[in-house]
């Protein structure tokens, strides 16, 4: 299996208990500039779909994604029930046991719309094109900076956190770490669904050009299906992570796939890394993937 693999020196300290939330986000920022592709082996199998029935009503024409059965409706991105392809089996999918650039339901997204070697979901990639089209028309820039991320590369981004954490305490240590970074086999990167768009710092969307392209993306992004899924907490009421401002879900995707991972995943099933034993206690399944914003 090729692997390719981008390699950097990071430098960054944890500091025990800090709640320093720019520095938070300023190793976030180095971890997500670290690409580790498609380095699980594909899985195969049988197809499957979410839904045995499809809803009545016609399907909109006017956007098909080849090698899906999904359709996206322009403006509201209403879509079908998913069609996961040739995958061993749904549990796989959700975990991020993918190789994206060889699955036919994942796409690149063009170099003149991303920083780097980026993949996502065909259904996300063509509601963000038609997105950053109308931003573009509206003088706002929209480049994705992470999109789909696979099991061992967000393991790579957790134990290194991990690892370099100055916290003893197993419990505290993840959820420092949770306060901007999955768990592997909990995030939503996993599904090609979800999208980093920017910026990797809140500070940079609260004035001068960020502030603009972040108004523009709470304004138009529901039309084209995407939301905010990291709001703020005190505001909204809301569990798990700290607010992310440049973190974008495709919901018609999402949505159903966030349904289908409740449903199915387990906390035996989540193991094979450094920490995985505290995922139980933190109740990850209900307070950090469940954790997100109310999103019509």
């Amino acid at each position: 299996m090729k692997q390719t693999i981008y390699t950097c020196l990071v430098a960054f300290l944890i500091s025990c208990g800090s709640e320093n939330k720019e520095l938070s986000e300023n190793n976030n920022a180095i971890e997500e500039e670290m690409t580790i592709e498609n380095v699980m082996e594909p899985a195969n199998g049988d197809e499957i779909i979410l839904s045995s029935e499809r809803p009545s009503g016609t399907i909109n024409e006017d956007v098909q994604m080849e090698g899906s059965d999904a359709t996206v409706q322009s403006g509201k991105g209403a879509i079908n029930p998913i069609n996961l392809g040739n995958v061993e089996d749904i549990d796989k999918y959700l975990i991020g046991n993918l190789e994206f650039h060889k699955d036919d339901k994942f796409a690149k997204i063009p170099s003149n719309l991303s920083s780097k070697s980026i993949y996502v979901r065909k259904e996300t990639l063509n509601a963000f094109q038609e997105m950053a089209k109308h931003a573009e028309k509206d003088g706002i820039k929209l480049t994705v900076i992470s999109g789909a991320r696979n099991f061992n590369h967000q393991k790579s981004i957790w134990e290194r956190k991990w690892n370099s954490s100055n916290i003893k305490d197993p419990v505290a240590r993840a959820k420092d770490i949770l306060r901007y970074s999955s768990m592997p086999m909990t995030s939503r990167h996993h599904w090609g669904t979800d999208i980093d768009i920017n910026s990797l710092q809140n500070s940079y969307f609260e004035s001068g050009k960020g502030l603009k392209e972040y108004q523009w993306l709470v304004e138009n992004g529901p039309k084209y299906g995407f939301c905010q899924v990291y709001t703020d907490k005190k505001e909204k009421n809301r569990k798990g992570y700290e607010m992310e401002k440049w973190h974008w879900s495709y919901m018609p995707l999402a949505s159903q796939l966030l349904s289908q991972y409740k449903k199915d995943l387990s906390y035996d099933q989540i193991a094979g890394f450094e920490g995985s034993e505290v995922a139980k206690e933190l109740d990850v399944i209900n307070v950090y993937v469940g954790g997100i914003a109310d999103c019509k």
